[in-house]
């Protein structure tokens, strides 16, 4: 079995990531999860001003899907939740493999605030110089609870 480091959120309420969770749980074993937190999108040029706060968490997926599998998999969880990548500031939901069996996959997306919260929660990294401000929502033993009891579009 290999071990995944996945980072997932939104803008558009809790339930694609309640989805999204239950899913993963499909191809895999949920080992960990990390806090939620709800936070601004980060300044992305050509994004307008009033884009919705984010809902963001990590976790620690083992599954035995490879890697190519894997990423196959997190695109039909996105389409089935209407993601749509010409309109990123509409995000339904977004899941991105941080590190899979040991290999970090996505170096340029560690130095995101709540990508670090997540790790230092996860695996004991650093989390010096976390200034974006951010809501912690709930801690990680409340994460399913919480998303499972949100109204549809509730954010």
């Amino acid at each position: 079995m290999a071990e995944a480091i996945l980072a997932m959120g939104g803008n558009q309420g809790a339930y694609p990531l309640a989805y999204a969770l239950a899913e993963l749980k499909r191809v895999g074993e949920v080992r960990a999860l990390s806090s939620l937190v709800k936070g601004p999108a980060l300044p992305v040029p050509g994004w307008g001003e009033n884009t919705a706060d984010f809902l963001n968490l990590s976790l620690v997926l083992r599954t035995e899907l490879s890697l190519s599998q894997l990423i196959e998999k997190i695109h039909e969880f996105e389409s089935a939740q209407f993601r749509r990548r010409d309109l990123p500031e509409i995000c339904t939901l977004d899941i991105d493999v941080l590190r899979y069996e040991g290999v970090w996959q996505r170096p340029s997306e560690l130095h995101r605030p709540y990508i670090r919260l997540a790790l230092h929660e996860l695996l004991g990294m650093s989390a010096d110089g976390i200034d974006w401000p951010q809501v912690h929502v709930c801690a990680a033993n409340e994460v399913e609870s919480w998303l499972y009891s949100q109204p549809c579009g509730a954010n």
